[in-house]
């Protein structure tokens, strides 16, 4: 009876939407930023600063020229500005669509400086956060496939392999598990719980229109799961503003893996606008190109699809709804079915339903009411050799946002309030595991900004968990600019979560090791619930080499764990001991970046960090296993001609990433390596590109990747302990094609 009620409100949703009548939009400003080339074509100028005249806020143009800005009632005057060219201000009456071409010449400032560059990705200068938007220009410089792929150029997060028979991808950001960055589609909860390692590989790479890295603590308006970051995945939007109508991306690679994905965007009623998402993937061929038994990647098939509408009410109200469903089946493991071969195989589905609501309040758009929420289900059933594990999770998710803003913007206030709900239902062994976490909270973050250097942000949580009480969370956030080509933040909070053993450590359960929880609690696991303090500062340099703008980053992280749960794998060597520590681990991160470019459409990006990520063991503090302390990368793209819409050029991108030694649980330390990625891929048009490239073009692997293989049922059977590239060398192919 509960599914069909179910049932009846998704039939109910949808049908209300469409029959939504609308009047007039529009409480939006939308634009597009060109140039005009030497040869009389028009071209998108990315990274220009919009903002209404007298405000302290803005936005910045995509990669498309496009932007998009709060309508002022009654009009005013726009500013646009950009490194390089003339900045333009226009009268504008009415919210219709825009398109303003810049001249090249001087760079004047007064009030505001530039924000932004033509750069693939680059650090947001109107934020008060240090925020990384990460473009569709950037993650064209790789295949990436889907999420766990789209960081390969990106020295702000570490990407690898967990195990050596999944295939999958996990990321690190500073210094630790990407399950303490808060990852979210559109700010929604997302990439969590039993989803924290796999849903990084159900989100399509040509879904996405931009990817929203913020480092240290987030907003308290965003939730309390912050800790040393935020993720924020921006998926195309139903409405058609000058982009593409519809795209297709193909790919297929050495390894017979055959990629399809597929958005479409369309107009069903005056102001309600519609995207449609399909994804299919697969692999059905095993190689063993180690000649260690185990295939190198699973056999896989993975389905998709997702729905998005967006509209517009009463000039007054814009919603948005969407759904998502996903399938998801793998089967890895021993190359032959003899009676000592290993058999992985995981079974999983799961649906998402989620809406927007947003109200601008009187009439010159200072009150601003908003609300979000999702409902997310997901099951998975996996098999470890013979330890068979099953998982269920349902989160539902609810934030009402009030905001209020003066006259002279001087002073703003969101505030609000947030409801968590997540149910756990999982066995392991024939023993199960349930939790459910109730969340109500209570949040309010003000920002302060006397002058147009200054911004001052505090926020507070106070979440009521049914299991841990009542939580305080602080945060802080402060932007200055000393001079106009200098930006300096200040960022101070305190996050929490709560760990999920089993998909947080499924690597581990390729191993003959036995699992023990060593409880602190009565509740979930018998876990204490994990908090951090997160203390961040960043310096970001804007410069003009030869004419063209380039930046230089310098920031410094610190993560200290007041709570962490931490799994030890190395007092035993045949145990994985997993316990609550006081005071258990902490990080530092330090970081430099620097991105210019020598000369026209040539763009490089080197940048190095050192890390330090320590945690307790038996007593005495020990590194963070499997972990690298030292990190380089380079990335070079180079553009043989000027873009313009309908003539062919040719892209060529190279990323060199080098990774220091990392302490093995066994002892000792792995040897550094590199590894080279390039792509080479032909523009023929706005619509229609060809891409080839090579990962890993030197083929470097780490030897032994799985220890004792030939005896996968042994009390030495260990496929866990990865350090260096699971993959050896790949080449693959693919289109891109939109109108």
């Amino acid at each position: 009876m509960k599914k069909n009620n179910f049932l009846y409100i998704i039939i109910f949703l949808l049908i209300s939407a469409a029959h939504i009548k609308t009047a007039a939009d529009d409480n939006k400003l939308r634009g597009r930023i060109v140039e005009k080339s030497s040869e009389g074509t028009v071209q998108p100028v990315a990274g220009a600063v919009i903002f209404w005249n007298g405000s302290n806020s803005g936005t910045a143009s995509d990669e498309s020229g496009e932007f998009e800005l709060p309508f002022q009632k009654g009009g005013g005057y726009l500013i646009v500005r950009m490194a390089g060219y003339i900045t333009d201000t226009i009268a504008v009456q009415n919210p219709a669509f825009l398109e303003i071409q810049l001249t090249p010449g001087s760079f004047e400032t007064e009030e505001v400086t530039v924000t932004a560059t033509q750069q693939a990705s680059y650090i947001d200068f109107l934020d008060v956060q240090n925020k990384l938007v990460v473009t569709e220009k950037e993650l064209r410089k790789a295949p990436c496939c889907n999420l766990s792929e789209s960081f390969e150029t990106n020295p702000s997060v570490d990407v690898s392999f967990p195990d050596a028979i999944t295939g999958l991808r996990q990321i690190e950001m500073l210094g630790l598990s990407g399950k303490y960055t808060q990852s979210t589609i559109g700010n929604l909860p997302y990439f969590r719980g039993l989803l924290s390692t796999v849903g990084l590989t159900y989100i399509p790479g040509s879904w996405i229109k931009s990817i929203n890295m913020v480092k240290g603590i987030g907003s308290v308006v965003n939730g309390f799961e912050s800790i040393t970051g935020q993720i924020d995945v921006e998926l195309h939007r139903p409405v058609n503003d000058g982009g593409k109508k519809a795209n297709l991306y193909l790919y297929t690679d050495y390894d017979r893996r055959a990629e399809g994905n597929l958005y479409y965007k369309t107009n069903v009623a005056e102001n309600i606008d519609v995207i449609t998402m399909a994804h299919l993937s697969g692999r059905r061929f095993k190689s063993d190109n180690n000649h260690d038994f185990f295939s190198d990647s699973p056999d896989f098939m993975l389905g998709s699809f997702m729905q998005r509408w967006d509209g517009w009410l009463n000039n007054e109200w814009e919603w948005q709804f969407g759904y998502m469903y996903v399938s998801d089946n793998k089967s890895g493991g021993t190359i032959s079915n003899s009676a000592n071969s290993y058999r992985y195989t995981a079974d999983n589905a799961q649906y998402n339903i989620n809406g927007k609501l947003g109200f601008v309040g009187d009439e010159d758009a200072l009150n601003t009411f908003g609300m979000i929420w999702s409902f997310n289900h997901y099951t998975n059933k996996s098999l470890f050799g013979i330890r068979d594990y099953a998982g269920t999770e349902r989160t539902g998710y609810l934030n009402f946002i009030y905001q209020m803003t003066d006259e002279n913007e001087v002073h703003k206030l969101r505030t609000g309030i947030s409801y968590f709900f997540d149910a756990f239902d999982e066995t392991y062994l024939n023993t199960n595991y349930k939790r459910t976490e109730k969340i109500p909270g209570l949040f309010a973050e003000y920002a302060y900004l006397p002058v147009s250097e200054l911004s001052v942000v505090p926020g507070i949580r106070v979440d009521f968990s049914n299991y841990y009480g009542t939580v305080i969370s602080p945060r802080l956030h402060i932007k200055y600019l000393p001079s106009e080509d200098l930006v300096l933040r200040l960022a101070a909070g305190k996050g929490f979560r709560s760990a999920s053993i089993f998909s947080e450590n499924s690597a581990l359960l390729f191993s003959a090791r036995k699992l023990f929880i060593s409880p602190s609690t009565s509740f979930g696991y018998g876990l204490d619930k994990e908090e951090a303090w997160n203390f961040g500062f960043n310096s970001t340099y804007y410069f003009y080499f030869y004419d063209l703008p380039g930046t230089f980053a310098v920031d410094f992280y610190r993560t200290q764990f007041v709570s962490a749960v931490i799994s030890d794998i190395e007092s035993d060597r045949k145990e994985i001991s997993i316990s609550s520590v006081k005071n258990g681990a902490y990080s530092n991160s330090v970081q430099a970046e620097l991105n210019f470019s020598p000369f026209a459409r040539f763009d490089m990006r080197l940048a190095y960090r050192k890390m330090d990520a320590q945690q307790l063991i038996g007593g005495g503090w020990s590194e963070r296993p499997l972990t690298s302390s030292d990190r380089a990368l380079l990335n070079f793209a180079y553009a043989d001609k000027p873009y313009t819409p309908n003539t062919f050029r040719m892209v060529y991108d190279l990323t060199v990433q080098w990774s220091g030694k990392k302490r093995l649980p066994s002892g000792g330390y792995s040897p550094s390596f590199s590894v080279v990625n390039g792509q080479l891929t032909g523009e023929f048009s706005d619509g229609f590109s060809v891409f080839v490239g090579v990962e890993n073009i030197f083929d470097y692997m780490q030897h032994d990747l799985i220890i004792d293989y030939m005896n996968p049922y042994s009390d030495t059977f260990d496929a866990s302990v990865i350090w260096g590239p699971v993959l050896g060398r790949m080449i693959y192919a693919g289109v891109r094609l939109g109108y």
